[in-house]
């Protein structure tokens, strides 16, 4: 009898330190991967940023959403890491730390528009942009508006959303 209680008061013992290894993996999880997302571009979507979204800019980027010849990307960023070439308009793609940011180009040689990927999901995005949105698990895409400007938000996987902002066309 005592033998089969001590099995027993050994097993909820390890079943509980089990469960308490569990919790403290998962809590250490979400802490590195909010400190990944947080540092792993050079673009984050904070007050700031979103404040400077309403005047056209990107915090980080010296240039404004107005068209904008492409040597000011390549004098202030170098060579692009991708070059994707469409006939009519070019990619400029730049990596840095696990982000990419995506200036169009026209045959003019002129920036027209840019956008960047972030580290974050599609219901993240949304909490920093006000909650305008019920994100649910079909949401594909979001527009805010940003004062003459717009806000595009698109998933692109789980845990990876594209952003642009351009201008507001009536």
């Amino acid at each position: 009898m005592k033998s089969g209680r001590k099995r027993i008061s050994f097993l909820l013992i390890l079943v509980l330190i089990c469960i308490a290894g569990v919790v403290f993996i998962q809590f250490n999880t979400q802490k590195i991967n909010k400190l990944y997302k947080e540092k792993a571009g050079p673009v984050i979507l904070d007050k700031e940023t979103v404040s400077l979204f309403k005047e056209g800019k990107v915090k980080g980027f010296p240039f404004s959403l107005d068209d904008f010849p492409v040597k000011q990307v390549t004098k202030k960023r170098g060579s692009p890491n991708e070059q994707i070439d469409y006939k009519d308009i070019q990619d400029y793609v730049y990596k840095k730390n696990g982000q990419k940011i995506i200036f169009t180009v026209d045959e003019l040689d002129t920036v027209n528009y840019f956008r960047v990927e972030l580290n974050m999901s599609l219901r993240e995005a949304n909490e920093k942009l006000g909650n305008r949105y019920k994100v649910k698990n079909l949401s594909r895409e979001f527009i805010y508006p940003m004062g003459t400007y717009k806000l595009r938000i698109d998933r692109l996987s789980k845990e990876r959303v594209l952003v642009s902002l351009d201008k507001k066309y009536s």
